[in-house]
């Protein structure tokens, strides 16, 4: 499953997740942020696993931190294995991610 952001804004709410079937995990989902503006929720209680590419734009995570330009790798409930993982990209855009 994917989403793909180009010159506009979008929020993904992925937070009704509330159970990935054990066969099914982890699942991943890829968004794209091209020139625009990308909101998207989590639900706090499922271990995700964030993959971020930046370059010149602005990625913030839950915890506060953000990179303008690289790579990071982030994670909800490090001491488990993922039920989600996001893989995300923004390039010229700001992509801002919650959990809730």
């Amino acid at each position: 499953m994917g989403y793909n952001v180009l010159f506009g804004a979008a929020d993904i709410d992925l937070s009704t997740i509330e159970a990935i079937k054990e066969e099914l995990r982890p699942v991943e989902v890829e968004i794209n942020t091209i020139f625009g503006s990308t909101e998207i929720k989590l639900n706090k209680e499922i271990p995700i696993k964030i993959i971020s590419s930046t370059a010149f734009g602005k990625t913030e995570f839950p915890d506060d931190t953000d990179i303008n330009f690289g790579n990071y790798t982030y994670h909800t409930q490090e001491d488990k294995k993922p039920h989600l993982i996001l893989r995300t990209s923004t390039a010229f855009s700001k992509l801002e991610i919650e959990t809730k």
